[in-house]
């Protein structure tokens, strides 16, 4: 639930990176997993709408994901990402 997210704001502290930023077709999604299993990402407008969401498995370490943007409308987003351990992070890209 909501109370039981961990939430982290700060990119670094989950080692969250999104390239390239700004991105036009695909974006990578580089992230430390501090162990296996299922995460989730969330691509989100700045309305809060969630318009892509990819569940993955993952293993320990580091771990890069590419997501398909080609199909949303240039602007901003934020990527919510949400670990094994439920620790959830934010981070920011822009659509060209």
């Amino acid at each position: 639930t909501a109370e039981d997210e961990n939430t982290v704001t700060d990119e670094e502290a989950l080692n969250l990176t999104v390239y390239p930023n700004p991105a036009r077709d695909v974006l990578n999604v580089e992230y430390t997993s501090a162990g296996s299993g299922k995460l989730e990402l969330q691509v989100i407008d700045s309305k809060g709408a969630v318009l892509l969401r990819q569940n993955m498995s993952v293993s320990a370490g580091r771990n890069v994901e590419t997501l398909i943007i080609a199909s949303l409308s240039q602007g901003m987003y934020i990527i919510r990402y949400q670990d094994v351990d439920g620790n959830v992070s934010f981070t920011k890209f822009v659509k060209q």
